[in-house]
């Protein structure tokens, strides 16, 4: 098996920016291949041309072809393209088609031509393989991102493709949920599959990796071994505002939290939150961080409080960046903020981006963009449920530092999997671990 890549070029629609230049690259049986590289930088539309599609926001220019067996994709038939490669999507929650997880991974199958009983065989070994502990009836919408992405996995690997494309799988997974993957990926590897990862999380599968590629100006260059960061190196420290705790700023008595005809996925006593304080929410995967956010966001105790949700595409709906900035505060009926929104766009580097559609740009630029609407509206608490995903780590840096110059006195709270911001930007961590919650200092944080 082999895949080729010969000359590939894009072109956004508008024809005034290429994000793919001439890019040649081969990749043979078995091997496995990182891909990183600044947010926004075309890793994601490489993956989407690799399996023939183009952009979600229109065709563009493109030239080159992509082979795969000496042949070009674009040519295959569906059921054959679907034979030969795969794709994972970074926010898990776009390919979701079915209402049942039983019928989201028939899906697949059926394309390949698998009949009934085949597919039913092959259910629960493709939930065993990718560790997802669920009912294979469960609603997709109930599963927590980690959850998604190994579902979506699961549909990867259900048609056997010999080539598996995914991008930013790490990024919702907890730690054992990361190296049980790339376990399963291993595996794969050694049967001949082509697996191209995107990940920005470089400590967590460098040394998994056979080749670790960086994307810049439409080019991959190779990243020799002794550039790759380790997990220290990658750790973001930040220094806001010393936390007295001497002010509630958020308290609620008996919390809960179920979906319907189902158990608690979480309870708790009492969990207070302090003015100025950094929070990180942990659990693994399904534990019910996402649902304590929507907890808080549906009990605000008349506070301005804001959550940005694990898909930023949700929070964005406006024409263009700008206009996306000023709707918050001026439904707040904030007054005199014209400057006030451009200092927003120079602290989360989206100042390029206020005349551009926010759903036309990247899933890391719309992230920036969905948190630069919360942060001009002044909230005095702050939930993120994943922010991190789609960032290179320089973002991540200056995400939490536009926090910190914009909003230093708001209570931040962040559900997160990412050892990069848990090792060095949290004041306290609260925990949720079969549906109890319980609440650690951070270790002291080293400038």
């Amino acid at each position: 098996m082999s895949l080729r890549i010969e000359q590939l070029s894009y072109r956004y629609p508008n024809g005034k920016m290429s994000v793919i230049d001439q890019l040649n690259l081969e990749v043979t049986d078995g091997q496995r291949v990182v891909i990183t590289g600044p947010t926004g930088c075309g890793k994601s539309t490489l993956l989407r041309l690799i399996v023939g599609s183009l952009q979600r926001h229109g065709q563009g220019d493109v030239s080159g072809t992509v082979f795969w067996n000496e042949q070009p994709i674009t040519d295959l038939h569906p059921h054959e393209r679907a034979r030969a490669v795969a794709r994972v999507a970074q926010q898990p929650k776009d390919q979701i088609l079915a209402q049942r997880v039983d019928e989201e991974l028939a899906f697949g199958m059926s394309a390949i031509g698998y009949s009934s009983s085949q597919q039913k065989a092959a259910i629960q070994p493709l939930l065993d393989q990718v560790q997802l502990l669920i009912a294979p009836e469960r609603h997709p919408n109930t599963l927590s991102g980690g959850q998604l992405q190994r579902l979506m996995i699961a549909s990867a690997l259900a048609t056997k493709s010999e080539i598996l494309c995914l991008d930013e799988p790490l990024a919702h997974l907890d730690r054992n949920g990361t190296q049980k993957l790339l376990g399963v990926l291993t595996q794969l590897a050694e049967m001949g599959v082509i697996v191209i990862m995107v990940e920005h999380r470089l400590a967590l599968c460098a040394q998994w990796a056979d080749q670790v590629y960086t994307m810049s100006g439409g080019q991959l260059n190779m990243l020799p071994p002794s550039e790759l960061p380790s997990q220290k190196s990658q750790a973001v420290i930040v220094s806001h505002l010393p936390v007295t705790r001497d002010e509630v700023i958020w308290s609620h008595e008996k919390m809960t939290w179920a979906y319907p005809k189902s158990p608690p996925v979480f309870e708790s006593q009492q969990l207070s939150l302090f003015r100025g304080e950094w929070v990180a929410l942990e659990g693994i995967n399904g534990a019910g961080k996402s649902s304590l956010l929507r907890f808080l966001e549906r009990n605000p105790d008349s506070r301005r409080l804001l959550v940005l949700p694990q898909d930023p595409a949700l929070c964005l709906f406006s024409d263009t960046v700008i206009d996306e900035l000023a709707y918050g505060p001026r439904s707040w009926g904030m007054d005199n903020i014209d400057e006030w929104l451009i200092t927003v766009a120079e602290a989360l580097e989206i100042s390029d981006l206020l005349h551009r559609a926010p759903l036309s740009l990247s899933s890391g630029q719309q992230l920036r963009v969905a948190l630069g609407a919360i942060l001009a509206c002044k909230p005095e608490i702050i939930g993120l449920d994943e922010p991190t995903v789609g960032q290179d780590h320089a973002h991540v840096v200056s995400i939490l530092q536009a926090i910190e110059a914009l909003a230093p006195q708001a209570t931040v709270v962040i559900s997160t999997h990412d050892e990069r911001l848990l090792d060095g930007a949290m004041d306290r961590h609260i925990r949720i671990v079969d549906g109890q919650v319980s609440s650690v200092d951070a270790p002291r944080r080293q400038q």
